[in-house]
């Protein structure tokens, strides 16, 4: 799995952009993802969708599969860890942090993440709505204006590309414009706003175990 990901330089730092839909920054060993939104399964389900009850595992079994790969000191989440109010995923997820107490999870918190996570209590999990080190910003939003590269989510990423036959394939994609990175929703279940590649943005599209730019 190391083998996979594509390396970018952003402020002079080495940054790999996973076909997982999330990013390694191996100087600082930090993972950084978003849009999880755990508790989606079970969403559904109340609503009368037949959504296996099984798909609210995949996720974390990904994320289980990055740790042990990438061994982060950190992992950081850009917000919409969770998809609404309390339910029983949170369990769940509990039951994850326990197996990896080594590791500090960090959730930006975005407007998905309703309910009281302070009410957890669990070590080695927090909150806050910004974080900021000497090169970059990590939020759940984008920024109109900043002198710092700003890493965020919210909009669950997508590109459309024509391939021969006039067939149309919509990928996952990281993309930067303005000075903010956007990272592709890590949840399966979420849909996918589709970025339209210009001359004022990079584009790397995520196809299978590959991550390629958009020319």
């Amino acid at each position: 799995m190391k083998n996979k990901y594509h390396k970018i330089i952003l402020a002079e730092q080495e940054i790999y952009l996973l076909p997982q839909k999330a990013i390694f920054f191996p100087a600082t060993k930090q993972l950084v993802l978003s849009d999880v939104h755990l508790g989606k399964t079970t969403h559904f389900r109340k609503q009368g969708l037949a959504i296996p009850l099984e798909a609210q595992f995949e996720d974390l079994i990904i994320l289980k599969n990055l740790i042990e790969t990438w061994e982060p000191t950190t992992v950081l989440i850009l917000g919409d860890l969770f998809h609404s109010d309390f339910n029983t995923e949170w369990y769940s997820f509990e039951d994850f942090l326990s197996k990896f107490t080594h590791v500090q999870f960090v959730l930006v918190k975005g407007n998905h993440d309703i309910f009281d996570f302070k009410e957890t209590a669990i070590l080695n999990f927090s909150t806050t709505m910004l974080l900021e080190d000497d090169n970059f910003t990590y939020q759940h939003f984008s920024v109109e204006v900043g002198e710092k590269i700003n890493f965020c989510g919210h909009l669950h990423p997508a590109v459309q590309i024509k391939l021969k036959g006039k067939q149309y394939y919509r990928f996952p994609c990281f993309f930067i414009e303005n000075n903010n990175f956007t990272l592709p929703a890590f949840g399966k279940l979420t849909g996918g706003f589709v970025i339209e590649k210009n001359k004022h943005n990079t584009i790397y599209a995520i196809g299978g175990d590959i991550v390629f730019e958009i020319s």
